[in-house]
């Protein structure tokens, strides 16, 4: 009996203690679940902030790459269009470059024969065979920005290469006169045609007087102009042929008698030729008057006398200017 009770009480104590553990597992796995429930949205948000900061640094990272990529082209372009400026003005100066070099490897050809220098006079007879009117603009008016005028004249210089150093001291003003009567008889007094027969001609001078007096320096009074050529001088026997280091060289633009020009060119139309063209006008022997005065005022050792200041014929008897129609009386001489 006493077998039966305890095997009875032992089975009431294992049903107490299997409904208090039945009554503990439903709050545990309520427990187990709200810790997992807590993981997971924890887990989930987590998740969500990382991949929203990872977006957001992506956007980030995307708008500076952005932005670091358009300062680029717009620095890449700006260099580019720098550049292009660059190599356009490169491109200009070698061009310019170029054609200089090319005009003057084109007028020293003629500036001398057979290192004989050219005379004045003899621009015309070389040019006979053609009068070039297309000749280019730029190549028939140069300019030298570093000559200095040596009064208030025009400035019209020609090249250097039609120039030389002096070497000797300057004591004479010789006169010439010129004209493009040969191939523009009802014209022959432009200056800009006489400028371009100097260039093709080899040949210069220090100054040019037009027909109403204007004053034209085309070569510094220092460097010697090509204007005399081969002769000699009474008087001065160390000048023979070497008159343009010891002088200045004075240009009228005149027409002489009709056998003084055929004797500079045979081929001239002297009847063709305006009579108001022919001989000299008060304009120009003021000009000249003036402008004799004031050459010797910068070299005193030109004396103001007919034995320094000389036409172009008394050096050599294969001219004839300035003529018999130049009055030197107009100039107190």
């Amino acid at each position: 009996m006493k077998l039966v009770l305890f095997l009875v009480a032992i089975l009431l104590l294992f049903s107490g203690c299997g409904k208090a553990q039945a009554d503990k597992i439903p709050g545990q796995r309520l427990e187990q679940i709200g810790v997992d429930h807590v993981i997971r949205m924890t887990a989930v948000k987590d998740k969500k902030i990382l991949e929203y900061e990872l977006e957001n640094n992506k956007s980030e990272k995307g708008k500076s790459y952005r932005n670091k990529a358009e300062q680029e082209v717009k620095k890449g372009t700006n260099e580019g269009i720098q550049e292009k400026k660059t190599n356009e003005q490169e491109a200009k100066e070698v061009a310019k470059h170029r054609e200089n070099k090319k005009n003057q490897e084109q007028l020293k050809q003629p500036t001398r024969k057979n290192n004989k220098e050219v005379p004045m006079e003899d621009a015309q007879t070389e040019n006979n065979s053609t009068e070039n009117n297309t000749h280019d603009e730029n190549h028939s008016k140069p300019e030298y920005q570093n000559n200095k005028l040596s009064g208030p004249y025009i400035a019209k210089w020609l090249p250097p290469s039609l120039t030389e150093p002096r070497q000797g001291e300057i004591t004479h003003i010789v006169i010439h006169f010129s004209s493009n009567a040969l191939h523009k008889p009802e014209d022959p007094f432009n200056v800009d045609d006489l400028y371009r027969i100097f260039l093709e001609a080899g040949v210069s001078t220090h100054y040019l007087i037009d027909r109403e007096g204007k004053i034209y320096q085309l070569v510094e009074e220092e460097l010697a102009a090509w204007h005399a050529g081969k002769g000699s001088l009474p008087g001065f026997p160390e000048y023979t042929n070497r008159l343009n280091h010891h002088s200045i060289g004075i240009e009228l633009l005149a027409i002489g008698t009709e056998e003084e020009m055929k004797k500079i060119n045979p081929q001239i139309d002297y009847q063709s030729i305006d009579p108001a063209h022919i001989g000299f006008t008060d304009s120009q022997y003021r000009s000249l008057s003036t402008l004799i005065q004031e050459i010797i005022s910068r070299h005193p050792n030109i004396t103001f006398d007919r034995k320094h200041i000389i036409g172009h014929d008394e050096y050599t008897d294969r001219k004839s200017d300035p003529g018999t129609l130049f009055d030197w009386s107009k100039i107190g001489l």
